[in-house]
């Protein structure tokens, strides 16, 4: 070695190799060479740095973190192969910013504090892009790179990224390289070693690369917390001491110097579930557009004269980037703010969405590339005017909107319930004849109907007048009637005609034709005719019930008086309780249904009925009943007498045999 105090550092730690207690880190061996009071301690601490250097380049020793070891002759051997073997400096950098990036910051995102919205930031390595790229980097310069640290700053002058750049330090740097190097050369030789001495180098040398593993995390970490840090190349000062705090603060800046068009969004958090909510408010706020919606609506507004096409998807790529870094909700809310205003429209294959057919549209991304986005055709004041005006006159209320679109819709909307209200009456043709007189309205209004918005502002002024004067002369008498109260008198007339049409012939009057004839045309005289229909009903109505009244007690009495002759014949008083009680229930049941009847006609010929076979009927079982003979007590034997044949009595209605005769039967 030509070092003879190295020779004895390095015996020394022969001594101690197997000592586990003892740590032979540079401060421990420092001691163990003192050799009296009055050494130079700084000068003692420098040879024994230089020593140790010295024999671990000549690989007597190896050093893991802080301690060092000494080598035997096959651990040398091993050692020395190690440092032999190849390895591209690349390897060490990837394996540098593993550690950095997946182990000490682990960032992906950083969510920034003044939205709550969480940016994607790329990763690089001393230029070199890892994984996706990003708009937003994190950059970080190594003791791999070989440019110089002014070069480096003037380069980000231009860039969205964060330059962190680490202080060399030349024992991180050797620590990466044997780790790369020890690791390939176990994977190499770990299956092809035959001797067992040497399997047991090799797991410790396995074990020792874990830990030198763990060790350079905390070299990294302690590395990063004493970067510099450069956004544009301007150096950025951070107090905290952890790297990972520090990195992410300095992001923070990055995003808002990135993004200065941030502060255009107000203080909402945006969520899917607002969207709706914003498509159907419809009303302008008294301050006009925010400074987004300005800014949104510009955008589109320019594409449309440059005949661009702009997509949600083209929207969102231009306000998600720089200068914007707007997040997808509150680019999406923004763009429902202005529909819902107006002021742009949604097509999809060449249909305008409406507010929820929008909705589901704008919360599907894999939609967004279809959806264009045009900006709302601009109407005159006097065009919105006249709709107004004609919106007013038409459906007698004045509209809901002003604003054109929205009341374009409204006429629209309006038109369409109109159409559904008229073939909802037209249904009812069989009840109510007059109302074949729909089909002309109807032909018309569905013409107007399902129109895009624009015609009801450019061209339905046109039919304006034609439209009124039908409105006046067909449409407002039908709905006026169906809706208000000479429906309920026509409805009592009709059914009153209906059901007492058989009574009408016992009348002897001409009520029955007048009711007839305003059911018959009920818009012939429009002032008083209902109600005097309605008073005319009323006393037909009394007239025909004192008429069944009179019908029903007429035959009620020639009912009690044949019942009175049929219980007063001698027959009656000697034929069984239960034939008397059939007989009578037989007139009760015929008084109760003349009780329920309310026809004449069916009343006179319910008694005529009666009198033609139930009245017969009973007096047959009166008279024609007779005794069953009792037995003999003392039986004889006689000769059977010859059959005769008794006359069979049998009633005959008078109606058939006209007799002047005060008793029921001859």
């Amino acid at each position: 070695l030509g070092n003879p105090f190295a020779v004895r550092l390095l015996k020394a730690l022969f001594l101690v190799k197997y000592i586990r207690d003892f740590r032979a880190t540079a401060k421990n061996l420092r001691i163990l060479m003192l050799d009296g009071f009055n050494v130079d301690i700084k000068a003692l601490t420098r040879q024994v740095e230089e020593s140790l250097e010295l024999l671990v380049q000549q690989t007597y020793i190896q050093r893991h973190g802080d301690e060092y070891e000494f080598l035997t002759n096959e651990e040398k051997d091993v050692e020395s192969e190690i440092k032999a073997t190849d390895i591209d400096l690349s390897e060490a950098a990837d394996e540098l910013a593993k550690i950095a990036f997946e182990e000490v910051l682990k960032i992906q995102k950083v969510c920034y504090e003044a939205n709550g919205q969480h940016y994607a930031f790329s990763r690089k390595l001393d230029d070199r892009l890892l994984g996706r790229e990003q708009e937003l980097a994190i950059h970080l310069i190594s003791f791999f790179n070989d440019h110089d640290e002014k070069t480096i700053k003037a380069r980000t002058v231009g860039r969205s990224e964060l330059l962190v750049i680490m202080p060399p330090d030349k024992r991180l740097m050797d620590d990466l390289i044997l780790l790369k190097k020890t690791d390939k050369y176990i994977r190499q030789n770990v299956t092809t070693t035959q001797k067992d001495s040497i399997h047991r180098i090799l797991a410790e040398k396995s074990s020792r690369n874990r830990e030198r593993q763990q060790d350079l995390q905390q070299q990294v970490r302690a590395l990063l917390g004493r970067a510099r840090l450069y956004i544009a190349g301007q150096e950025v000062e951070e107090s905290a001491e952890d790297s990972r705090t520090r990195i992410i603060s300095a992001c923070q800046k990055l995003i808002a110097r990135t993004y200065p068009n941030l502060i255009m969004l107000p203080g909402v958090n945006y969520t899917e579930k607002d969207i709706l909510g914003i498509l159907l408010a419809k009303q302008p706020s008294l301050a006009g557009l925010s400074e987004a919606e300005q800014e949104m609506l510009a955008f589109i507004q320019g594409n449309h004269r440059n005949g661009i096409r702009t997509t949600v998807k083209v929207l969102v790529d231009k306000f998600e980037s720089n200068p914007y870094g707007w997040y997808l909700m509150a680019i999406v809310c923004t763009l429902a703010k202005l529909c819902s205003l107006g002021k742009i429209e949604v097509q999809l294959d060449g249909s305008l969405l409406d507010d929820n057919e929008l909705e589901k549209a704008l919360k599907n991304t894999r939609s967004h590339a279809n959806l264009i986005l045009k900006p709302q055709v601009e109407f005159s004041a006097a065009q919105v005017r006249v709709l107004k005006g004609f919106f007013n006159d038409f459906f007698d209320r004045p509209p809901l909107h002003q604003d054109a679109k929205a009341l374009a819709q409204e006429t629209g909307e309006a038109l369409q319930a109109l159409q559904q209200t008229l073939r909802d009456y037209q249904r009812q043709t069989a009840d109510y004849p007059f109302l074949k007189n729909l089909e002309e309205p109807l032909d018309v209004i569905s013409g107007l109907t399902g129109k895009p918005y624009a015609f009801y502002l450019t061209e339905l002024d046109r039919q304006a007048t034609d439209l009124l004067d039908l409105k006046d002369e067909k449409i407002d008498p039908l709905v006026s009637f169906m809706t208000g109260s000479r429906r309920k008198m026509y409805d009592d007339i009709r059914n009153f005609l209906k059901a007492e049409k058989a009574n009408f012939s016992y009348l002897g009057n001409d009520a029955q034709s007048r009711l007839r004839a305003v059911i018959d045309d009920p818009f012939r005289h429009r002032n008083n005719t209902f109600q005097d229909a309605m008073v005319l009903l009323e006393e037909t109505r009394r007239e025909v019930q004192r008429r069944v009244e009179k019908e029903r007690e007429k035959a009620v009495g020639q009912l009690d008086a044949w019942e009175k002759q049929v219980t007063g014949l001698k027959e009656f008083a000697v034929v069984p309780g239960e034939l008397q009680q059939e007989i009578r229930e037989t007139f009760n049941r015929v008084r109760e249904s003349l009780t329920s009847q309310n026809l004449i006609a069916v009343i006179n010929d319910t008694v005529r009925r009666f009198e033609d076979q139930e009245y017969r009927d009973c007096l047959n079982k009166v008279i024609s009943w007779k005794p069953v003979p009792a037995p003999s007590v003392y039986p004889r034997e006689t000769k059977p007498l010859p059959p005769v044949a008794e006359p069979i009595i049998e009633s005959i209605s008078k109606t058939i045999r006209q007799v002047a005769f005060d008793k029921p039967i001859l």
